[in-house]
């Protein structure tokens, strides 16, 4: 039986200026798009493709058995967002992968709420990482406009290393992460608002990053771009 909640777009979405808006849908466009506006509400959102989309907002992601899910994913997306927003966010606010490539966004926007749901073994609470990317290369980011304070497991407002769930991945591969950078506005987050895992030329530059550890790297990081950034220290 086909799902009910399931829209998706098979073909290139060429409606330039204009708002698709859907409440308690899980949204997959294949081909890429040009819109004005893209609001899931209550739902979530997949792109794949070539992009041209004004704004893009994520409020109160869910699954299709109602259940707290991620955002947003973009995999082997190309192109330009002029914003994009994960609010309410009790989850990963959005993933990059599958060689999203040459990708620019003017705004990110995300907002984390309260868990609303303890069922998880103790010590061990969901994932609530801003940006998870975990394949892509050559992506901008102008602007950052995130707020998570809420304590709980969370790799980084920015967190940048090939995909750690999949053995096909050779997680230590630093070519497969290459190029994203943060150019500016703010980011708090609870552990670190940076962190750069196996990647590339990555990195931020004059931007206020709040966290226990602002800007943080691993081993395999290479070459990491840390240029002009305000560091504050916060305690969680």
């Amino acid at each position: 039986m086909a799902n009910p909640d399931l829209v998706v777009f098979d073909s290139y979405i060429n409606k330039r200026g204009k708002k698709l808006s859907y409440v308690g849908k899980q949204v997959e466009i294949h081909q890429g798009a040009k819109l004005g506006s893209l609001v899931v509400t209550g739902g979530s959102l997949k792109i794949a493709g070539e992009v041209s989309i004004a704004e893009i907002i994520v409020s109160d992601p869910r699954d299709g058995d109602g259940k707290c899910t991620d955002g947003w994913w973009l995999g082997g997306v190309t192109g330009h967002i002029g914003s994009i927003s994960t609010l309410e966010s009790q989850r990963d606010m959005g993933k990059i992968g599958s060689e999203t490539h040459d990708l620019i966004i003017d705004k990110w926007i995300g907002r984390a709420v309260e868990l609303e749901d303890t069922d998880f073994p103790p010590g061990h609470p969901p994932h609530r990482d801003g940006i998870q990317c975990m394949s892509g290369h050559r992506i901008t980011i102008n602007e950052a406009d995130v707020i998570n304070e809420i304590p709980g497991a969370t790799n980084g407002g920015l967190w940048l290393q090939p995909n750690k769930a999949s053995d096909d991945v050779d997680q230590t591969d630093a070519t497969l992460v290459t190029d994203f950078i943060l150019l500016g506005g703010t980011i708090t987050f609870p552990n670190a608002a940076i962190h750069l895992g196996n990647c590339t030329n990555c990195g931020a530059r004059n931007s206020i990053l709040r966290a226990q550890r602002p800007f943080r790297l691993s081993q395999g990081t290479v070459n990491p771009i840390d240029d002009h950034n305000l560091k504050i220290m916060l305690d969680f």
